[in-house]
């Protein structure tokens, strides 16, 4: 049984109230807090990670761009080397026109010298334009088979 002064009874149910509320609200406060300073914690980490594996991206990528620069290096370096090795064997095959087509100019001005008439310049000159044909043929096939 309770006991009672005036028209409040003892313990007074207010008070008992109001300490429960305030307890409750320090408890609250308390966990909230704790919360608080776990999703501070966990977004430290998380920004820690990201930060991370940004690094480590740019290290990758930076990595992958050296490769390509080296490769690009490489491929310019080997086209270089093949360009050169082109225009050797075209100045080797264009010198060796140039002396066949002075072979026929000298064949040419020996038969016109000797009147043997026109059609057999004709026919020489026919065969003349054969070789060179054939000679062309021959260092475009090289130069192709090259690639």
């Amino acid at each position: 049984m309770q006991k009672t002064t005036g028209s409040r009874p003892v313990p007074d149910p207010t008070e008992l109230t109001t300490a429960i509320v305030n307890e409750s609200k320090v408890d609250l406060r308390r966990e909230i807090h704790d919360v608080k300073e776990l999703l501070l914690s966990e977004v430290k980490n998380l920004k820690e990670l990201h930060t991370q594996k940004f690094l480590d991206n740019m290290v990758a990528v930076d990595s992958a761009l050296r490769a390509t620069e080296k490769a690009v290096d490489k491929s310019e370096t080997a086209f270089t080397k093949q360009l050169d090795e082109m225009s050797r064997t075209t100045g080797a095959v264009t010198g060796g026109m140039n002396k066949e087509i002075d072979d026929v100019k000298r064949r040419l001005g020996a038969i016109e010298g000797r009147s043997t008439g026109v059609g057999m310049s004709t026919s020489v000159m026919a065969s003349s334009m054969t070789i060179g044909v054939a000679i062309v043929a021959v260092v475009v096939a090289i130069v192709l088979r090259g690639h």
